[in-house]
């Protein structure tokens, strides 16, 4: 919602998806206020409904959806005619001050702000999307806006960091009891230094539980054979650690011989065979449940996956409606 760009292209997608559905393009601009469920489930009860006019104030919908299409038909109408309404025209073509970048991977929009000579500040202003004033960990590609003029330094920039990065993979690691820097390090072929520098701390700050740090993963050093160890620690399970290093419970059992799956000893060691997979994008599963006002191209939108992939995975029809409190089961690349 913070970039005004995308969330307009957002907003045309899901008005279309909308106008698919009610086949009239005001009842569309209902189920975008109200949501497409209760717009579906008036139409049910009243099926003489074919357009927005047809609704009335007796129904059971709210009066702020009832305002909000005729203000919506007025806003337009004026937009189309503004000099006749008393409102000035815009002033002919507004040039861009800004250019686009594309960035790849993990990368803090302050440290890039001062590379290129402007304000990290102004920056911040130009990237409203980017809350933590960083591109998300991961292997994903963005785009930044810079001030005009600033583009091949920023490119320069990202290079010399892309260089300095290669064969390193940023993951997001949520700290757990007795977790240190040193331990999360090992884990994970990074170095102490690294992973501070990374997350702007001490290399001696304590780690409190729960907290999120951004972890460089070292995928062209530390590993023999594409194996590794873990040391077990309380709590641990084999499935756990499975599926803390991507690698199967099977694949596990046999690199280490184990017979009993549910007996492992904390502070005993762990090979894990075909550890490469952790440096692979591999999906996980998330249980979702839904609020108020969610419908499945929402939810589609915000996990960013194809809203026919939700209803397959939990074996929903075009037609079916979710209601608060249900869980939906959603596959994401993990991070």
């Amino acid at each position: 919602r913070r970039n005004l760009e995308k969330s307009t292209r957002a907003a045309a997608l899901y008005l279309k998806h909308l106008h698919s559905l009610f086949n009239d393009w005001l009842l569309a601009c209902a189920g975008y206020n109200a949501g497409e469920g209760r717009i579906q489930r008036l139409i049910r009860r009243y099926p003489y409904i074919r357009t927005f006019w047809d609704i009335s104030d007796d129904m059971p919908i709210r009066q702020e959806t009832l305002a909000y299409v005729p203000r919506f038909v007025a806003a337009l109408t004026i937009s189309e005619n503004r000099s006749k309404y008393g409102f000035m025209q815009p002033a002919g073509n507004q040039h861009r001050q800004y250019e686009l970048v594309k960035v790849r991977g993990f990368v803090y929009l302050d440290r890039l702000a001062r590379s290129i000579g402007t304000s990290p500040r102004l920056l911040s202003r130009m990237n409203p999307e980017f809350i933590r004033g960083c591109t998300p960990p991961g292997n994903g590609t963005y785009t930044i806006k810079v001030p005009k003029g600033k583009r091949d330094l920023a490119i320069a920039y990202l290079g010399r960091i892309h260089n300095k990065n290669k064969g390193i993979r940023f993951i997001v690691y949520m700290t757990r009891k007795g977790d240190t820097l040193y331990d999360i390090s090992r884990r994970y072929n990074s170095t102490i230094s690294h992973i501070a520098l990374v997350n702007r701390m001490n290399p001696s700050d304590l780690l409190p539980v729960g907290k999120e740090l951004v972890v460089p993963v070292n995928s062209a050093k530390g590993i023999k054979n594409n194996r590794a160890s873990y040391m077990v620690r309380e709590g641990d399970t084999i499935e756990s650690i499975s599926q803390m290093f991507g690698v199967s419970v099977v694949d596990i059992l046999r690199a280490n011989s184990i017979n009993r799956p549910y007996f492992i000893i904390p502070g005993s060691s762990i090979r894990i065979p075909n550890v490469i997979a952790l440096f692979r994008q591999r999906p996980r599963s998330i249980t979702y449940r839904v609020k108020k006002g969610d419908t499945i191209w929402a939810i589609s939108r915000h996990f960013s996956v194809p809203p026919s992939n939700i209803m397959r995975w939990n074996r929903l029809t075009s037609t079916a409606t979710i209601y608060p409190g249900d869980k939906i089961t959603i596959y994401v690349e993990q991070s």
